[in-house]
């Protein structure tokens, strides 16, 4: 049973009992028209690449991110910079590597190959720590492991976390359950599948990983030359939400793609299959990557931080030289999938909820049109309350209905729409019953509702 106290999405029919004259639309980040990371530095060449992760470190973000030094496949650094604002970013001088003859830079470690970071502030211990593709103190190759005290410092675990594995690209996010994951690629996985395809693996110590286990690949749906490079999964709210990078063969790009899943094995997506991030500018045109640890939020703002190159996969080793830089797009929290009613009412009624107590709480827009102003209005949208045989609670329907006017939240109002209905009331007061609620709605969107 889904968790109400939490965010609760409109990505499937979860919560919807019956509807008339209302649609789903998705909804994708608007991606910034330049770049907010470029390379600069003689170790980082022409390109930069999110082979990496970007999280909140106390009052400040901190990025590890890649470099690629050509010709191909040239050397890759783990480097690492760190921002206030998530616009500029400062290299950190760790000290560490010498390149050039230097230790003047912020190198953290080299070579490493797609290089996932999770930072776990209760372990006091270890709390940075660090899986990639390469060989082991051992001489053992497969996804490799190492621990840090400030994250800028490594010690690599003697043996390999995970080995027979598949060539590069781990994406691990957090600990889930008390368990490690991360999401791998199997040995000989192009052989038995035809593809690209994604698995995932856990650990109980971070010290062995269990064998991967299969999770996601192309169906129906997707064209027949479609991939599934890799796939960044991270908690939001009481479910998993995942961005698959798609490996599009004709024509050859790579755009990541929306997921959604309650327990990491069975995952859902968007029928029409249309891309989240994708090609957009001539500095991404080719190459989309995912930040392992998925959107960090500043406001009510999600930043999907994204490595973007100009050329696509099959021109790594062929094709002509490539620019390689960071990229940002933004979201407003939750609002991955609205609700929708056009100029005509639409009617949503949600299956029975107990409701667990605290004020109903919305993020939703009665802006006629996602392209004007964001306080322009028009549209409406009211809501009553139902028992669970579908009845109107009095008090809470017909003319003692709550109306919602607005845009909330917006890039002005952090915080979610508090509902409350004539008199002051508050859905609190039907703390442990079953209700439905009843949303009426013209030209509206409705992204998602909770309690609070």
């Amino acid at each position: 049973m889904r968790d109400v106290t939490k965010p609760q999405l409109f990505l499937d029919d979860t919560w919807i009992e019956d509807q008339s004259r209302i649609t789903r639309l998705w909804h994708k980040p608007e991606i910034l028209p330049e770049p907010i990371f470029r390379p600069e530095m003689p170790w980082e060449g022409t390109e930069v690449i999110m082979y990496g992760t970007v999280f909140w470190l106390g009052d400040r973000l901190r990025m590890y991110y890649s470099t690629l030094n050509r010709p191909f496949p040239g050397k890759r650094y783990l480097c690492v910079a760190e921002s206030i604002n998530g616009l500029q970013w400062n290299r950190l001088n760790v000290g560490s590597v010498e390149f050039e003859g230097s230790k003047q830079n912020n190198i953290v470690l080299e070579p490493t190959n797609s290089p996932s970071i999770m930072y776990e502030p209760d372990d006091r211990e270890s709390p940075f720590k660090l899986i990639y593709h390469g060989t082991a103190p051992n001489g053992v190759g497969g996804m490799v492991g190492a621990v840090s005290q400030d994250g800028l410092r490594w010690e690599l675990l003697r043996e390999p976390l995970l080995t027979p594995v598949g060539d590069h690209k781990y994406l691990m996010f957090t600990k889930v359950g008390g368990k490690y994951v991360a999401f791998v690629r199997k040995a000989g996985m192009t052989d038995e599948f035809g593809a690209r395809v994604i698995f995932k693996s856990e650990s109980n110590d971070f010290s062995t990983f269990t064998p991967p286990e299969l999770v996601l690949k192309p169906d129906l749906l997707d064209a027949p030359d479609v991939e599934f490079y890799c796939m960044a999964a991270f908690p939001y709210g009481d479910m998993f939400l995942g961005l698959i990078e798609r490996y599009n063969g004709v024509p050859d790009f790579i755009d990541m793609t929306l997921a959604w899943s309650d327990d990491l094995r069975t995952w859902k997506r968007p029928p029409h299959r249309e891309a989240f991030i994708g090609p957009e500018y001539p500095w991404n045109r080719g190459w989309n990557t995912n930040n392992s640890a998925g959107p960090v939020l500043v406001g009510n703002q999600l930043y999907f931080y994204f490595g973007a190159r100009s050329g696509a996969h099959s021109h790594q080793k062929n094709g002509p030289p490539e620019y390689g830089a960071i990229g940002l797009a933004t979201l407003t929290v939750d609002r991955f999938a609205s609700i929708t009613a056009g100029f005509k009412e639409g009617v949503l009624v949600t299956r029975p909820i107990t409701w667990p107590g605290g004020d109903l709480f919305l993020n939703a827009s009665t802006t006629r049109h996602l392209n004007s102003h964001p306080l322009d209005g028009g549209g409406m949208m009211t809501i009553e309350v139902l028992d669970e045989t579908g009845d109107p609670i009095v008090g809470y329907s017909g003319v003692d209905r709550a109306i919602f006017n607005g845009n909330i939240p917006s890039r002005a109002i952090t915080e979610p729409a508090l509902i409350s209905w004539p008199g002051g009331r508050s859905l609190n007061d039907l703390a442990g019953q079953k209700t439905k609620l009843l949303f009426r709605m013209r030209d509206a969107h409705l992204y998602s509702f909770r309690s609070g």
